[in-house]
């Protein structure tokens, strides 16, 4: 079914409900290398590879970039 004659488009969540739709464009895919910086220098820390649709690029960064690190929190 083409985007114009569905009835998904007017929902708020609709890119999540026309994720499958075969009508919808397909985003482009752009590679690159991510990396995790300190705020205070310039010097990487660590990096990864990524693919990821345009637009959605620092949301796909961080996911990968955060399965390589634990986070711990130790209570006083």
């Amino acid at each position: 079914m083409d985007c114009e004659n569905c009835n998904a488009k007017n929902f708020l969540h609709a890119d999540v409900y026309c994720q499958g739709c075969p009508g919808e464009k397909k985003p482009k895919i752009k590679t690159g290398r991510a990396y995790l910086l300190r705020k205070d220098s310039s010097l990487a820390i660590f990096s990864v590879e990524i693919q990821a649709p345009e637009g959605k690029e620092h949301e796909v960064a961080a996911v990968e970039l955060m399965r390589n690190f634990k986070i711990e929190f130790i209570s006083d």
